[in-house]
This record gives structure tokens, C-alpha cells and sequence, in this order.
């Protein structure tokens, strides 16, 4: 489904693909675990709905895996809003896509080369974590190995995990916000495995924030997932 999306919006991938660009050039300015402000846009003249940071977290240090996040503070009272890691489907989709298309605090007007703001957003009362993953996905990339893109998903869940991790030792202020682990179609598997993966874990921060996982179409039943890893 997530291929069949890209054939038919042409026009919104490719000025998608530019703003993006021009994100993850901010981000990659630095070394390491990266939070680059992100404060203009390709196409958008007017003030940002609330602070924004694009940036990576390194998830595995042998297979240099690196996670690209783009992460959205609430318009609202972000210091008490919940934390919402959103993760698309595919498996293969961007999560870039459900910020830029979906429920982000823009939209893209590809035929005016604009873009405008979501009056839908879930960032009017949510501070939202978008990625890309697992790596290989979008601008997430691993470099050290010839197998370090081979994935599948308890890998992906594993990953995930120190991803949030890193995240929160970027943006210790919202380490006692609720989280929500959220995600649409693959995120039926996403989503569950990593909510597993948090509570099997000995990381009892992130247990206490975690208050529940929202999916939406989930699949979590497929001929594939019956192979190997999954």
C-alpha cells in the first residue's frame, strides 16, 4: 500500500523529498546523537505552530544503524502534553509521510509548491516524535557491515527501544511526560512488539511514561510474517 501511495501523488513526493532535504541537511550538521532546530521551511513564509528538531539517534553502534527523527513539540502546553512516537507502516513507509500528509502540523500544496498549516494536527494537543525506521527507511542508514540493513522485526522492536532512549537523553524535559506508542497498517506489528520490548526491558523510565499504544488499520496477520524473523 505504501508503494501503491507514492505511484498515485507523484507532485507530493517530490516536494516532499525537497522539504525533507532540507531537514535532514540541518540535522546531519552535527556528530552523534543530533537535535537541530528546524525554524524555516522550502515553501512556508509564516511562524511555526510550535518548536521543531530534526535529527538522528544512533540505535546500534556495531552495524552503525542511525534512526531519523523528526520531532514536533505541542501547540498547546507541551511541558504536560503526552509524548506520541508515531511510526509508519509499509513495512518500508516513511514516517515522514504520515507528518507531511496525514496528521503533522503542515500540509504540503505540491501544484503551488506551498506549504500550509494543519488545522487537524495532532501536535494541537500532542508532542510528536515522527521516524523513519527501521534503518535503511527514508534518511535512516546503517554503514558498517554489509548485512547492517538486514532487519526484521524483533530487531526493529530492539532498535526502537534504544531509540527512545537516546531521544529521551536528548530531551530530558519530557521524561516525565505519558508516552504513547502510536502507528497505522505494519505498526499493528510495530507498535506491539516495541510496547513488549519497553516492558520486557530494565528500563523502568520509560515503564512509568508509558501509559499505552494506539494502531490504526493494524495488519498483524500475514503470510510473510510466518518466514524466518518476520
Amino acid at each position: 500500500s505504501c508503494s501503491r501511495e507514492r505511484r498515485e501523488n507523484k507532485p507530493v513526493m517530490r516536494f516532499l523529498t525537497l522539504v525533507c532535504v532540507f531537514a535532514t541537511l540541518v540535522a546531519v550538521a552535527q556528530c552523534g546523537n543530533t537535535m537541530a532546530p528546524v525554524t524555516s521551511l522550502p515553501g512556508f513564509s509564516g511562524t511555526f505552530p510550535s518548536a521543531q528538531y530534526s535529527g538522528y539517534v544512533g540505535v546500534n553502534e556495531t552495524a552503525g544503524r542511525e534512526i531519523f527523527y523528526w520531532f514536533v513539540e505541542s501547540e498547546n502546553d507541551p511541558a504536560n502534553d503526552p509524548v506520541l512516537l508515531w511510526m509508519q507502516g509499509g513495512p518500508g513507509c516513511s514516517g515522514v509521510w504520515g507528518m507531511w500528509v496525514e496528521h503533522g502540523p503542515f500540509r504540503l500544496n505540491p501544484f503551488e509548491k506551498e506549504v500550509e498549516l494543519n488545522g487537524w494536527a495532532w501536535t494541537r494537543k500532542a508532542n510528536m516524535i515522527f521516524i523513519d525506521q527501521p534503518a535503511g527507511v527514508g534518511f535512516s542508514f546503517a554503514g558498517n557491515s554489509s548485512d547492517a540493513l538486514v532487519t526484521g522485526d524483533f530487531q526493529a522492536a530492539d532498535d526502537n527501544l534504544n531509540f527512545l532512549q537516546g531521544f529521551f537523553d536528548l530531551f530530558p524535559q519530557y521524561q516525565q511526560n505519558d508516552l504513547w506508542i502510536t502507528g497505522e497498517s505494519y505498526g499493528g506489528v510495530y507498535v506491539p512488539m516495541l510496547v513488549d520490548a519497553i516492558l520486557d526491558s530494565d528500563d523502568t523510565q520509560l515503564q512509568s511514561q508509558l501509559k499505552g499504544f494506539m494502531v490504526g488499520n493494524p495488519v498483524i496477520n500475514c503470510d510473510q510474517m510466518h518466514s524466518g524473523d518476520g
